[in-house]
């Protein structure tokens, strides 16, 4: 049983880093950048977008230092599922 033990560890490691094999970045002017940096990015922009609109229906949340970066969090979770996977 002993001797099946190294070849499980190594057949595991191999397994879980099988989706590593190409890294998540865009090219933009020549650099490359995370996409989860794209990703923050265009989240914060939304969560600004969204602020607006609340402001203009007169909608406060109630702790908007929570509130916002949560909002900030999950729309960049969601888009890195929606274009990343």
């Amino acid at each position: 049983m002993t001797r099946w033990v190294p070849r499980i560890g190594v057949i595991s490691a191999c397994i879980a880093t099988g989706g590593c094999e190409t890294a998540a970045s865009f090219d933009i002017s020549g650099s490359y950048f995370p996409g989860w940096l794209v990703c923050s990015g265009l989240a914060i922009a939304l969560a600004v977008v969204a602020h607006v609109a609340l402001r203009r229906l007169r909608i406060e949340p109630a702790v908007p230092v929570v509130a916002y970066p949560a909002l900030v969090a999950a729309l960049t979770f969601a888009q890195w599922l929606i274009f990343l996977r």
